[in-house]
């Protein structure tokens, strides 16, 4: 009996980092650093050419125009709106958008191989309050990009994730 519940632990566990992606060897370097070649998604309005443009001017990865053999991957899910019907007088009739959720997308970074996502960030259509402290830069971050344009808020996307990989780079190297 015990020997069973060993196996479905050890199964559970084994199967919960496939699920949940992999489980980082701590003594091997983070991909963000070792990576070479990243590809940008298709993302909507033009995200994805101007997050390439603010990744060329960084000059940490070079940027590939096909997703076949890339280290990375920056993708993007836009949020689906929800369609909620009520009922009216016998008659379903379309609820109106819950304003409550105000995520636009989420843009994330992956590694290619594994798709296991090394960095993600939620872009909200809302303001930051003033007494909220700032969010952290990752792996999971939110960009608030209420009142922004699009090449804003893909500059936005490229400098949060670029102090991010700064941040693991800094945190990596050897302390004298």
């Amino acid at each position: 009996m015990k020997g069973r519940l060993r196996w479905a632990l050890v199964c559970l566990i084994m199967g919960g980092t496939c699920l949940f992606g992999q489980v980082q060897n701590p003594m091997e370097p983070n991909k963000l650093l070792t990576a070479k070649l990243i590809y940008v998604a298709p993302m909507p309005n033009d995200l994805d050419r101007w997050v390439t443009e603010d990744l060329h001017a960084w000059d940490r990865y070079h940027v590939s125009t096909d997703s076949e053999g890339v280290d990375l991957e920056m993708q993007s899910n836009a949020r689906q709106s929800d369609t909620h019907f009520v009922w009216r007088n016998g008659l379903p009739k379309k609820q109106a958008p819950n304003k409550k959720q105000p995520q636009l997308l989420s843009v994330t970074v992956v590694d290619w191989v594994t798709k296991a996502w090394l960095w993600r960030a939620d872009i909200l259509d809302q303001k930051q309050k003033k007494n909220q402290p700032p969010p952290p830069l990752g792996p999971h971050t939110k960009i608030y990009a209420h009142g922004m344009s699009p090449d804003q808020i893909a500059a936005t996307i490229t400098r949060t994730f670029r102090q991010y990989v700064q941040q693991l780079q800094k945190n990596a190297s050897p302390h004298p």
